[in-house]
């Protein structure tokens, strides 16, 4: 929290103005229901509560004291400690949008001050589109990320990647063609195409999948970008 502010019981921060540091335990960063962790000016993890080793696979121990590169792709691994390095600088909360393992989330980064340590560090926290990572969010500008993890979804096409995105919002192969300038059964072709290289069978699986992973609040220009970019590995 705030210098002078009172946390929450889940260790949020309430009220105050924007920029400034956080004077928050690191360690409150574990009650965060939203995966979550603490990172130096340098990219090495401080702290890692249960949610974010789930979400990793591994468990927090195994990545408090290493460089963020031990889960992120070297260029977004790159662009995390820049962003964490810049915040613990100026103060100033920032939110980017990207791919990461295959889903469209936001990253939050906050400067904090440990109390009794007095050092600067950030706390990032995933947030899957759901605006109680810390903070409410309203009015937040939303700065998208460079590189992207596409994973499994590296397999599509940027056409492919178009198709599914528009599946998810609930439109019909008609409906798709027409917007895409092509025939129904070209359409057809690229859903045959999508359910083998991901595994989904019919067109219910395809929109699941879309509102699970967070693409449906991606712009179709945001899917015609990293579907289409030569990082989509995010090497």
């Amino acid at each position: 929290m705030r210098r002078g502010q009172q946390s929450t019981a889940r260790g949020e921060p309430t009220g105050g103005p924007p920029g400034g540091a956080y004077c928050i335990d690191r360690f409150l960063v574990t009650a965060l229901t939203v995966p979550a962790g603490v990172v130096d000016a340098d990219g090495v993890v401080v702290e890692l509560n249960e949610a974010m080793g789930e979400w990793e696979g591994r468990s927090p121990e195994e990545l408090v004291g290493r460089h963020v590169s031990a889960f992120a792709a070297p260029a977004r691994a790159s662009e995390l400690e820049a962003i964490a390095s810049a915040t613990i600088g100026d103060g100033e909360p920032r939110v980017t949008a990207g791919m990461h393992r295959g889903h469209w989330l936001r990253f939050r980064y906050y400067r904090a001050e440990t109390p009794g340590e007095g050092s600067l560090v950030c706390i990032m926290a995933v947030d899957p589109w759901r605006s109680d990572a810390l903070e409410d969010g309203a009015g937040e500008r939303v700065v998208e990320s460079r590189h992207h993890d596409l994973a499994d979804l590296a397999a599509l096409s940027t056409r492919e990647g178009e198709v599914l995105w528009h599946l998810g919002r609930g439109k019909s192969l008609p409906r798709i063609a027409s917007e895409l300038y092509r025939s129904v059964k070209t359409m057809e072709a690229h859903v045959r195409s999508i359910g083998v290289k991901l595994g989904l069978r019919g067109r219910v699986a395809m929109i699941s999948l879309v509102q699970d992973r967070g693409l449906s609040h991606m712009t179709l220009e945001q899917v015609k970008r990293v579907f289409g970019s030569g990082d989509r590995a995010g090497t």
